[in-house]
């Protein structure tokens, strides 16, 4: 089990970065497009200010608050040692084995029969290359 779990844990971390740059693209899209508004808005209406500061400071605030808005959401949302153990069933074809090796409750692993799914399930896996 410890094999399964292993792989479980490195499939995981590819999901929860990939979670992490798919947010942080979409929130840094919205931010910057905020600052592109505030710098027009400066440039047509704020005579006045120093553009150059302007622009900096919104520019920096947004790629900032985008980055911290990225985080927060990937750690609400973050994928789960299940969602990585059907992801590696969907992915190699393994119709929900390692899924529902996991799954299993303690009772349930010391039967026969879940000891026979762990097993199979670590025997498909450890044929398995994930990087």
């Amino acid at each position: 089990m410890d094999q399964l779990k292993q792989k479980i844990r490195k499939v995981r971390r590819r999901l929860v970065v990939q979670q992490f740059l798919t947010a942080l693209v979409w929130c840094w899209l919205v931010t910057l497009a905020v600052a592109a508004v505030a710098i027009g808005v400066q440039k047509l209406l704020l005579v006045n200010v120093d553009g150059w500061h302007w622009a900096t400071y919104w520019l920096g605030g947004a790629v900032g608050v985008g980055l911290l808005a990225a985080i927060v959401w990937t750690g609400i949302h973050r994928a789960a040692n299940l969602d990585a153990a059907m992801e590696i069933d969907r992915r190699f074809g393994l119709k929900e084995r390692i899924s529902s090796a996991l799954a299993l409750s303690a009772e349930e692993l010391e039967s026969p029969c879940g000891a026979a799914l762990v097993e199979d399930a670590r025997r498909r896996v450890s044929k398995l290359e994930v990087e």
